[in-house]
């Protein structure tokens, strides 16, 4: 008997949602957020400081909202080699991404699939390989991210977690700025401190945290219980890392 097909995210993507209201929201900060030189922000990497914090499900999300409430042009590429998650979450097929065109093996235009919707496009992670790292160079990834910021607006990358592995390292110091999803009442503050010290360490630059299952941790007093996100904007790196430990929702 064959398995069923699990449904895809777009199943369960509503634009009304409190999700999707949130991810609009955090949007909303990252455009009013520029570089230093001046130029807008047009790559972001999402990752977390830990597995299982639910950072490929809101890559996917915030991804599917912006492209369906701005109209940009929004391209998700799946960058976690080691447990890659946006083609079970879509349905697409694993090879033929991200590692592919790194290798050299098939051109980026070969890799991109499209979507429901016309303006949001996906890159999956590729052929896996023990050897993964051996064929990930920056110059390829800073290659890839030049050419697809002439066809997108906005670039979201579903990165590794920070304190496994070292792979956001390098990812995080190519793109414009990196978002940092926090399992509210999961995550201990050493452990966030460490991801931002490495973050901090890699030159990358954070533009926020987002605070995952904000309702299930915060007093009722909060009257959190309509939203699941919440964001916290970025700050000045000589102040960073103290702010961001001594949140209230961060248990």
């Amino acid at each position: 008997m064959r398995s069923k097909k699990r449904k895809s995210i777009f199943s369960y993507y509503d634009r009304e949602s409190a999700a999707a209201i949130e991810m609009r929201r955090i949007y909303s900060h990252i455009s009013r957020m520029t570089k230093s030189n001046g130029s807008p922000i047009k790559s972001v990497a999402i990752t977390s400081a830990t597995l299982g914090e639910g950072k490929s499900t809101v890559a996917a999300m915030f991804s599917i909202s912006i492209a369906d409430s701005t109209g940009k042009n929004v391209l998700l590429v799946d960058s976690d080699f080691r447990r890659p998650k946006i083609n079970e979450l879509f349905n697409i097929n694993l090879k033929g991404g991200l590692t592919d065109i790194l290798r050299g093996d098939l051109p980026l235009s070969s890799c991109i699939r499209e979507t429901i919707f016309s303006n949001f496009k996906i890159i999956s992670a590729g052929k896996i390989s023990p050897r993964h790292q051996v064929f990930f160079n920056k110059e390829g990834f800073a290659e890839l991210i030049n050419k697809a910021k002439y066809h997108f607006d906005l670039i979201v990358f579903d990165c590794p977690p920070i304190i496994p592995v070292s792979d956001v390292m390098d990812i995080s110091a190519e793109v414009d700025g990196v978002l940092i999803l926090v399992k509210a009442g999961k995550t201990p503050k050493e452990v966030v401190k460490r991801a931002v010290d490495l973050i901090d360490g890699s030159e990358g630059e954070i533009l926020g945290v987002v605070l995952n299952d904000v309702e299930r941790v915060l007093p009722y007093y909060y009257d959190y219980n309509y939203y699941n996100y919440k964001y916290k904007t970025s700050i000045p790196k000589s102040s960073r890392k103290r702010k961001i430990i001594e949140s209230d929702t961060i248990k």
